[in-house]
């Protein structure tokens, strides 16, 4: 069995096989670990600096404090948040909370003192 194991690992096609699928494994491990520890179709996230973060974490329930349409995230410690970056990023940018091109680092707009829109209905 071992003589057979190592007369397919020296052939040359059967090692590049094996070292693709080995990298697609490790790809598809990262957005799947990302599915697994946010809610991504929770609320979006803000932190105690008005930034947003992305969507809620799944285990760290103790760390979130609903605030209305929002959640805003209480701990100090926002790791979570910065080891998925690149995905977290992606879902502001889809949830159309952050522009195409803007960094997810964007301050919450808080002061809007704009007055509320009121739209004639006589041109029709």
């Amino acid at each position: 069995m071992n003589q057979l194991i190592r007369s397919i690992w020296m052939d040359q096609e059967w090692r590049i096989i094996v070292v693709i699928y080995a990298m697609m494994a490790v790809l598809a491990a990262y957005p799947l670990l990302w599915l697994w520890r946010f809610d991504v179709l929770g609320y979006p996230v803000i932190s105690h600096d008005d930034y947003w973060l992305g969507p809620p974490p799944r285990q760290r329930a103790e760390c979130l404090s609903d605030v209305g349409k929002v959640m805003r995230w209480m701990c100090a410690d926002e790791s979570v948040f910065q080891s998925h970056a690149t995905f977290c990023a992606a879902w502001l940018r889809y949830t159309g909370l952050v522009n195409a091109g803007g960094s997810p680092r964007v301050r919450v707009d808080t002061t809007d003192t704009r007055e509320p829109e009121t739209y004639s209905h006589s041109a029709l």
